[in-house]
């Protein structure tokens, strides 16, 4: 419990906020690009998918704004979770600039493990897919380009995993440290 509700002076709280703020930037930042580039890769599976799971996206935005909502939306609470956990982690073990370089260094293993994630699921995807019964066809009913769907689907799923793989690389840097 002690983890979710720290004791600690008012100074350490504010390191372990920061981090979660900062942790909630890089993944929505992350989160916003990612969706742009994947959009542009399979446009089908947000109209038909992500639009509709986050529906309280505006249905007047332009389409590229409701991508990139999409992208903050999804991701924002990653960095959240890892921010304050790290930051709670880190903040009783180090003090002052090391204590940020720690961070920064767990940061860019979950970033680096998501966009390898997100690479590895550009070619599992498809082929996971592909073997699900039924996915094809409800695909064809929907108009869309299934390979690029699939593509998409296998990067989005890839990229979650990669950034916990990552977190977990990151603390292991740490704990060496």
């Amino acid at each position: 419990m002690e983890l979710l509700l720290p004791r600690m002076g008012a100074g350490e709280l504010r390191r372990v906020a920061g981090m979660a703020a900062v942790g909630v930037l890089v993944a929505a930042g992350f989160g916003v690009v990612h969706d742009q580039l994947t959009f542009s890769i399979s446009p089908g599976y947000f109209r038909e998918l992500k639009f509709g799971q986050f529906g309280w996206i505006g249905a007047d935005w332009p389409e590229r704004v409701k991508v990139a909502a999409v992208g903050v939306a999804g991701t924002w609470w990653v960095g959240l979770v890892a921010g304050w956990f790290l930051g709670r982690w880190l903040v009783g073990r180090t003090g002052g600039k090391e204590c940020w370089v720690w961070f920064a260094g767990c940061q860019g293993w979950m970033l680096a493990g998501a966009v390898m994630g997100g690479g590895c699921g550009w070619f599992a995807g498809p082929w996971v897919y592909g073997r699900t019964a039924g996915w094809w066809e409800l695909l064809a009913t929907l108009e869309v380009d299934a390979a690029a769907y699939t593509r998409v689907a296998g990067i989005h799923l890839g990229a979650y995993a990669g950034a916990l793989a990552g977190l977990a690389g990151g603390v292991a840097w740490c704990w060496r440290k």
